[in-house]
Parts: C-alpha cells; structure tokens; sequence
C-alpha cells in the first residue's frame, strides 16, 4: 500500500491503526496500485490507478482488476467494524468502460452484518464522477 496514511474518520483508533498495519503486508494492494484514502465505521474509500499492466486484449482496464477493488472495498468496509469475512458471492455489475491512465475511486458499505454472513456493496467511480460498476457481497463471518 503506497502512498499517504488514509484518513480515519471515526473507526475505533484500535481497529483503524490494525487495518492500516495490515494493509501494509498485502501485496496484492501494491500491485494493483490500490490505497485507502479514508476508513468510517461501516465505509472505506479507495483510490486506483490504471496503468497499462491491466490492460485488456480491447485496450481498456481488465474487469478482473475493477472485481478486485470491489472485493476490498468491500472486505474494508467490514474491518472497520471489527469484522471479518470471507467472500461467498461476488455481483459485479459492469456499466462502463474504463481508460488506461485513469484514476477510479471505490466506496465499500456494510448492509447487512448478521450472525453469520455479512452483506456489502461497491460503487466505483471514475473521475468524472461516472459509475462504471456497482457489485455487492456476500460474505461469511469469521472469527475476530
């Protein structure tokens, strides 16, 4: 995870500093070129920049990479509780095409977090603002 420290904007100063140290250790982030930008309780908001190590054979952003930022949206947004979960069901929704160079931002939110599974979802954005896909999760809990 490069770049600056996300911002934390009222996630339980205990979890938020485990999410950042853990992050650092992914390197998954680092090859993807993901970074947080800001945790809230139930929230994460990230950043990605598309280089033309994703590209695809059309020579746009391959949709594994924009599943990939949904995923961890998502998976972080649930950290910020204190949860955990392991992916059971991923939707993506893809609604436009993305450009290398460009710079998309992903918001993962908790809406569901039951006994067992916990349910989230994905927007990403472009920058101009355009929704280029929306996914939701499903995910089991794990222990803490």
């Amino acid at each position: 995870m490069k770049g600056s420290l996300p911002e934390n904007r009222g996630v339980d100063e205990q979890v938020f500093k485990a999410i950042v140290n853990a992050m650092q250790n992914i390197p998954v982030l680092d090859t993807t070129n993901i970074n947080i930008k800001h945790l809230e309780p139930g929230s994460a908001w990230l950043e990605m920049m598309v280089t033309q190590d994703f590209e695809n054979s059309r020579g746009m952003l391959h949709g594994g990479l924009i599943a990939t930022l949904a995923d961890t949206a998502m998976g972080l947004s649930m950290l910020t509780l204190d949860f955990r979960g392991v992916t059971l069901e991923l939707n993506i929704n893809y609604l436009a095409p993305v450009q290398i160079g460009a710079k998309l931002t992903a918001q993962g939110h908790v809406l569901h977090a039951g006994s067992n599974t916990l349910v989230a979802e994905a927007s990403i954005q472009n920058e101009e603002k355009m929704l280029v896909a929306k996914s939701r999760g499903t995910f089991f809990k794990r222990e803490r």
